[in-house]
């Protein structure tokens, strides 16, 4: 897994021992994941909890399997978000054996370096992507729906 921090999302900054933001602001992401989760949270309203991604190298070779998940506080539904880039799905967990349903998006994908750029560089490129399709959404629209279901 990359660099794992605290993300305060009330004031965008790293969340250290000093920081002065009420702790449930905090979220635990990883560097790379910064600007998606501004981008849902300020831009479309969502309460994420964490944004994380994980690459891994398969049995020494050049695949590598690469992860990226948001889990959201909250059951959201998948028809918020239609028609999501490649490799991208919603999916549901649970929380205290089922008494807390939550959703997330996931996007997995097994990646062959083939020595053109490197496997960050991929992963730079997916987040890229899915913040290109997050800029096609409308903010007003999205936080009124928001507001309506999910209040």
């Amino acid at each position: 897994m990359s660099n794992v921090m605290f993300y305060c999302v009330k004031c965008h900054k790293r969340a250290t021992k000093r920081h002065k933001c009420n702790p449930l602001s905090y979220i635990s992401i990883t560097s790379d994941m910064r600007c998606v989760v501004d981008r849902l949270v300020d831009d479309l309203g969502f309460k994420v909890y964490s944004a994380v991604h994980y690459i891994e190298n398969v049995d020494r070779s050049f695949l590598h399997k690469i992860e990226l998940e948001i889990e959201f506080n909250d059951d959201y539904s998948e028809t918020l978000l239609q028609s999501m880039p490649t490799g991208w799905n919603w999916y549901k967990f649970d929380v205290r054996d089922g008494d807390i349903l939550l959703s997330g998006l996931r996007y997995n994908e097994d990646y062959l370096w083939t020595g053109d750029g490197t496997v960050t560089d991929r992963v730079n490129k997916i987040i890229a992507d899915f913040m290109e399709y997050l800029g096609t959404r409308d903010p007003q629209a999205f936080r009124a729906v928001l507001t309506l279901h999910y209040s």
